[in-house]
């Protein structure tokens, strides 16, 4: 939009699936560190199903989730992330949202639900 492009014609993606490392120190286990070989990316089902503790950096928007007894990390995004990407989108007067993909969701619609939410809100 800095350079121009009017906001109805710029789509925000929003990823349904993670990315995870393994072998990462149990100690200031948060962006940035060391780690591993990287893993797949993953669904969005796959990765809130692993074990671990869900961390946030509510300034960058940033959800990740570590599990010490398997030394992995995991970054994706939630609903509660979703959810502002939405808001952002709605507030900005984005055209839109992209999503990749809806598969990686999880049975309930986690994700989903938390973008229409986001999208709706105050309309």
């Amino acid at each position: 939009m800095a350079q121009d492009v009017p906001a109805r014609k710029v789509v925000l993606g929003v990823p349904f699936y993670g990315y995870g490392w393994k072998d990462v120190p149990p100690h200031g286990h948060g962006p940035p560190r060391p780690a591993g070989a990287a893993l797949e990316g993953r669904p969005y089902r796959f990765v809130a199903g692993q074990p671990g503790r869900v961390f946030r950096d509510r300034a960058a928007g940033a959800v990740w989730k570590y599990d010490a007894s398997s030394r992995t990390f995991w970054t994706f995004d939630d609903a509660s992330t979703v959810r502002a990407k939405a808001a952002f989108v709605r507030e900005q007067g984005l055209g839109g949202v992209m999503v990749w993909s809806l598969d990686g969701d999880d049975a309930r619609g986690t994700l989903l639900s938390a973008l229409d939410a986001g999208l709706r809100e105050g309309s």
